[in-house]
Formats: C-alpha cells, sequence, structure tokens
C-alpha cells in the first residue's frame, strides 16, 4: 500500500505558501503564520492517513471468465471493500499479458457495504494470456493524499476462435432446401 500526496494537496501548499508568506513580510511579529499553515496542513494530511482504509481492511477481487473468443468482449467483475463508513470514488486497472489489449482503468463508487464494477478485456489473436495484478486507487475524504494498492490476480485467460457463427451458418445453408438445387446427384456402382 503506498500512500503520496496528491496534485490537489500540492495546490493547497503552493497557494498556502504565498498567503502565510504575505504577514510575515508586513510585520515582523506575524512570524507564527507560517507554522499554523504548514501544521494545519500536515495534520489534515496525517488525518487522512490515520482515518483511511488500512490494507488488511481492504478486500479486493477479481472474478474474470476462464476463456474469451477473438474479437468479442467479455467483462471481469471487481468487487471493492475498504473497510471504512463513508463512500469513496475509486479506480481499478488490471495488468494483462500479451494477447488480450490492455483494459481502460474504471471508475466507480464504493459504499461503506461495499462497491462492484467491470472491466472490458478484449482479445485480439489466439494464445494465453493472464491477469497479472489489478491496481485499486483512492482519495481520501479531503482529497489531499491518494493511496494505491495492488491486488494479486494470477489467472489465466484462455483466448480462442469463436467457431459459432461459422457453425451457425453451415447448419442455416445445410437446412435449406433450395441449396440442393442444381447439384447433380451422382451414382455409385
Amino acid at each position: 500500500m503506498k500512500t503520496a500526496p496528491t496534485p490537489r494537496a500540492a495546490a493547497i501548499a503552493a497557494a498556502g505558501l504565498g498567503v502565510a508568506f504575505r504577514p510575515s513580510i508586513v510585520h515582523g511579529g506575524l512570524w507564527l503564520v507560517w507554522p499554523a499553515f504548514w501544521s494545519a496542513l500536515a495534520f489534515l494530511c496525517l488525518a487522512v492517513v490515520l482515518l483511511g482504509p488500512r490494507r488488511d481492511r481492504v478486500d479486493a477481487r477479481v472474478l474474470a471468465p476462464v476463456s474469451l473468443h477473438i474479437g468479442q468482449s467479455a467483462s471481469a467483475e471487481v468487487s471493492v471493500d475498504l473497510g471504512v463508513p463513508w463512500r469513496s470514488r475509486v479506480t481499478f486497472r488490471l495488468d494483462v499479458t500479451d494477447p488480450i489489449e490492455p483494459p481502460l482503468p474504471v471508475d466507480f463508487v464504493v459504499l461503506p457495504a461495499g462497491g462492484r464494477g467491470t472491466v472490458d478485456l478484449v482479445a485480439r489473436r489466439r494464445g494465453e494470456a493472464r491477469i497479472e495484478r489489478g491496481w485499486l486507487r483512492w482519495r481520501g475524504p479531503f482529497g489531499l493524499m491518494g493511496t494505491t494498492v495492488e491486488v494479486p490476480v494470477d489467472q489465466p485467460l484462455y483466448v480462442v476462435a469463436n467457431i459459432r457463427p461459422v457453425l451457425e451458418t453451415a447448419t442455416r445453408l445445410a437446412a435449406n432446401p433450395s441449396f440442393r438445387v442444381g447439384l447433380r446427384i451422382e451414382k455409385y456402382r
């Protein structure tokens, strides 16, 4: 689990730097604005880290299909429970190997009871793919700190040819009586 400041925290720090710097230029006795600003920002960031979900409470599972047809998409179901009493918006991304195109990240809301999302998987050629891991990312309640968790999956995914449309066409043509018109029937001796 990795926690780092977000761009919002950097923007607040940069904006607050100018605001805290101005009073100390006007009057030397207002230098206390600097420590007050930095301690307030540090307190908010620390509160986000301490109140946020801990790694042992985060439960993320990926349920993916065993096989996938070339050119067709299938969905991998993602269920997440952060173990916190508030709603959180999360982003989930899967790492897959070559025959599968890299899927786009999925955003969804996780309620206190948990949340679900789907990741679309598309294959372009046959072979054996592997869903290696997932990455779960969310921001804390103030949006100052972002947390990323690696979710191990390590599941094989077999990409096979889709012969169903070919079989349906062949069956339809074989069942059609007008298909046999014009054929010469040979007798064997």
